[in-house]
């Protein structure tokens, strides 16, 4: 029997992860699988994980947790946490309010399988309101699809490949170097873009879309923690510092470090900005207001300044406000560069 990790991301979502594990038995046992299955929770309530452990032992899941404390929206340790536990070489990533579909991992496994090196699948991702609902209810459910799937198709046509990688819904084949999660990537955003261009720049080529791997998300953004989406969300610096944080990451590769200055760009200058980016980035928010995508600067010495340039005004911000959580950033830029200070 074929064994696949399956590692769902928790917090505080118990009901949701009880439904997921039912409908990811449910596939297993029709197909003859092996499920390893790790709930990777990021400091759920002791009423939560009771109710979790309690649900596994009464039904006998083959299930495990790993919990860390809650430090803050820390999913890249989390997602670390799994990773360290998962026995299988096939690894499917998911998140606790998205619902699988009746074939979600043979899907994954029929792709996974045929590829023979180290490599990234994409599934798709529908929204839906049934948190109770059955695979029959789901495939039924008229659902409302983002446009993600014409997003994720020119992604991986693109020089870009790594783009396409969405954390909620994917699958990899690990290789012998063993690639984890930046943990200094804290609150929404950036942490599975990041992971995915360190499985690009170790030699993976392979990023392959299954649109029939399909997940059904709840559609509640009030529960969202990103702030683009939900504008109680009170994760917009940490995002743009997530941003500046990848592109620490990867500034020796020119393509990509021009490439994630795009990124930079998204993250300043939401629709409805908040007021915090006005007062702390207003030149970069008076640069990208006057300029469209295609007219984002190409060569590097100019990203290289918008970049310090940010990094500039997120010390000024800690300054001025000393309360306020430093982002890792500060630290790894000003060791590699003083004058930041």
């Amino acid at each position: 029997m074929t064994k696949l990790s399956v590692i769902i991301s928790s917090y505080n979502q118990s009901k949701s992860i009880i439904r997921i594990i039912d409908l990811l038995l449910q596939e297993a046992a029709e197909s003859q699988m092996t499920l390893d299955l790790i709930i990777a929770d990021d400091g759920s309530t002791q009423d939560e994980l009771q109710h979790l452990y309690t649900y596994i032992q009464a039904n006998d899941v083959p299930a495990r947790i790993v919990w860390q404390r809650d430090k803050g929206f820390r999913l890249a340790a989390s997602r670390n946490n799994g990773l360290k536990l998962a026995i299988a070489e096939i690894i499917i990533f998911m998140d606790g309010d998205c619902l699988p579909n009746s074939d979600f991992l043979k899907q994954h496994l029929f792709k996974q399988q045929k590829l023979l090196a180290p490599s990234i699948c994409i599934g798709k991702r529908k929204f839906n309101d049934a948190a109770d609902a059955t695979h029959d209810q789901l495939s039924a459910s008229i659902v409302r699809e983002c446009n993600e799937d014409f997003d994720i198709r020119s992604r991986l046509k693109s020089a870009f490949p790594w783009e396409a990688a969405l954390g909620r819904n994917f699958s990899l084949k690990r290789g012998e170097e063993k690639i984890y999660f930046d943990e200094d990537l804290w609150g929404w955003g950036m942490e599975d873009l990041d992971f995915a261009i360190k499985y690009y720049r170790a030699g993976c080529r392979r990023f392959m879309y299954i649109p029939e791997a399909v997940v059904n998300q709840s559609d509640d953004l009030s529960k969202s923690y990103n702030p683009f989406a939900n504008p109680e969300a009170k994760y917009l610096l940490p995002a743009i510092g997530n941003v500046l944080l990848v592109m620490h990451n990867h500034i020796e590769e020119d393509a990509i470090f021009i490439r994630l200055a795009f990124y930079l760009q998204q993250y300043l200058i939401p629709f409805k900005l908040e007021e915090s980016v006005v007062r702390y980035f207003p030149e970069m928010a008076a640069f990208f207001y006057q300029q469209h995508e295609s007219l984002l600067p190409k060569e590097k010495t100019t990203v290289l300044d918008l970049y310090r340039q940010a990094l500039k005004l997120l010390v000024d911000q800690a300054r001025e406000l000393p309360e306020y959580p430093r982002h890792p950033i500060l630290k790894r830029a000003i060791i590699s560069d003083p004058s930041y200070l």
